[in-house]
């Protein structure tokens, strides 16, 4: 079966903008990277899920194949091990 590597990337920070110009941001610590080899099944979903959001919104896309019930019980360990939560920081890069 034919495997997609896929790697998931959380900046672990922050960055909002306000109406007058100024901004606040910052770190929460070292960036969170996982690199994933996902099956047929599996790929296809993330590219669904991609495909119903922005670019800027890949962090809705993780959240949702999470979710998935095509995700295998691995994959759905790795993901809630490293990501406590999805923040719009996150970046999907198919590899």
């Amino acid at each position: 079966m034919k495997r997609y590597k896929v790697r998931i990337t959380d900046r672990n920070g922050f960055h909002k903008e306000f109406d007058d110009g100024s901004f606040i941001g910052g770190h929460y610590g070292e960036p969170i990277v996982v690199t994933m080899l996902l099956n047929e099944n599996e790929f296809k979903a993330l590219t669904m899920f991609m495909g119903q959001v922005s670019e800027l919104r890949h962090d809705v896309a993780a959240f949702n194949l999470s979710q998935c019930c095509v995700l295998t019980p691995w994959h759905k360990r790795v993901m809630c091990k490293y990501f406590k939560a999805f923040t719009e920081q996150v970046t999907i890069e198919i590899l």
